[in-house]
């Protein structure tokens, strides 16, 4: 994850990959900073861009769809690329992670423009952020939290998700 500060209305980044075995299991995505149902100007600004990259992205050989819950799929954004990946799939992708890292440093060093937020305040961002943020790490929405804990012990499980609900506020 790159957070951005939590009055911002640039998405936070994130992409993570493992391997297990001869797989690979990885996501992708800008994560929305407003109510993307209720903000199509900030759609058409931060993610239509992605578009081209995530259709491509679907063409790639040696994909296949991640199993998410419902709620985890409604936590990102519909630019979320979340798949199983054989090696050369993994590999082609990266090309698709430079895209998706290239829109949002732009949107880093640009910003969003007021125009495309509705009236949504500094303080108003930061409260949804907390709030997403709560959601997305919290154990009973994904899973992996349980083997987080299995395998570092609850309490460094507990701090890893302090950390991710903080980070980039302060």
């Amino acid at each position: 994850f790159a957070f951005t500060p939590p009055e911002s209305a640039v998405p936070h980044f994130t992409v993570d990959s493992v391997m297990a075995g001869p797989h690979y299991a990885f996501h992708l995505d800008l994560m929305p900073r407003v109510d993307p149902g209720a903000n199509l100007a900030y759609i058409d600004h931060c993610f239509v861009p992605l578009s081209e990259a995530h259709s491509q992205a679907a063409e790639i050989d040696g994909l296949t769809p991640a199993h998410l819950s419902r709620r985890q799929w409604q936590l990102m954004s519909a630019w979320m690329l979340a798949h199983r990946a054989d090696e050369d799939g993994f590999r082609a992708v990266f090309a698709t992670v430079a895209a998706y890292r290239d829109h949002w440093l732009e949107l880093v060093v640009d910003g969003v423009p007021d125009g495309v937020l509705d009236g949504a305040t500094a303080e108003q961002l930061a409260g949804r952020d907390a709030r997403h943020r709560a959601a997305l790490f919290n154990p009973d929405v994904d899973p992996v939290w349980a083997q987080v804990d299995r395998l570092l012990g609850p309490e460094a499980s507990a701090r890893i998700r302090t950390s991710l609900n903080t980070a980039a506020r302060t």
